[in-house]
């Protein structure tokens, strides 16, 4: 667990980075976890970032408090999402958080990886009424056929395989929690939604959006140098653009009870 808190840290080193360089999640995925949500319900957002999905959410009228494990992140989104009086946000680690007040929904985009699913649908149980909703989403790498990812995946390997990091890893994590799910006494499993999206990023955005994953910022300032280096030469050699194919998922359930 202080290995997994460590990284997830990182992201705050790079916040301002962060809120530019990633893509907002897509609105069809956004769209789908609002039909099971209700203007004026309460909703626990677990790892909001600088509050890209808390958005849509404030805007549907839901009344959202949001947990944030970096404090720049969680200050950025404070300062995003100000203009939304329905819209708290939270310094704290979703383990340690508490409420004597259950909420109507728990909705994750792109950070419940980092929590154990065991422990974390417990947690998850405890702060959601019966029957209260359960909304995680994660973005999945759906670029694997492309030229420019099999080019620069070798890179990636030889930079960041000697990290032996271990680090909890998105792609995985829908199987993962589907799992937890079905054998979870606390949680009755709903049909898993995919969507499938694109998204271009300009060779400066790109390299900006490395630099907000965990595993580079983990590598030495030399070597993450020579690895961005490496990852821009490639980009000359495709094109101005770089296209990255994703699918994201969604995994929901419901509070038994």
């Amino acid at each position: 667990m202080d290995n997994d808190l460590t990284l997830r840290a990182t992201f705050d080193r790079e916040a301002a980075r962060y809120g530019r360089a990633r893509p907002a999640p897509p609105k069809a995925m956004l769209d789908a976890m609002l039909r099971d949500l209700r203007p004026g319900e309460r909703v626990l957002e677990v790892g909001c970032g600088t509050g890209q999905a808390t958005l849509p959410l404030a805007q549907a009228g839901l009344r959202v408090h949001a947990l944030e494990l970096g404090p720049a992140l969680a200050e950025l989104a404070r300062s995003n999402l100000a203009h939304h009086p329905n819209v708290t946000v939270q310094t704290v680690a979703f383990e340690d958080y508490r409420s004597d007040t259950p909420f109507d929904a728990l909705v994750s985009v792109q950070g419940f990886h980092w929590i154990a699913p065991e422990t974390g649908l417990a947690h998850a149980a405890s702060l959601l009424r019966s029957g209260g909703a359960l909304l995680l989403a994660w973005h999945q790498e759906r670029s694997q056929d492309t030229a420019f990812y099999r080019a620069t995946d070798p890179i990636h390997r030889r930079f960041e395989n000697p990290l032996e990091l271990k680090r909890p890893v998105p792609d995985f994590a829908p199987d993962r929690f589907s799992s937890a799910l079905a054998a979870s006494p606390f949680f009755e499993s709903l049909p898993t939604s995919r969507f499938a999206w694109s998204y271009r990023y300009s060779k400066a955005r790109y390299l900006d959006l490395l630099l907000t994953y965990s595993n580079v910022q983990a590598l030495t300032a030399e070597a993450r140098a020579h690895f961005l280096a490496e990852i821009a030469g490639i980009i000359d050699a495709h094109g101005v653009e770089v296209e990255r194919l994703y699918e994201s998922v969604l995994v929901s359930a419901r509070k038994r009870g």
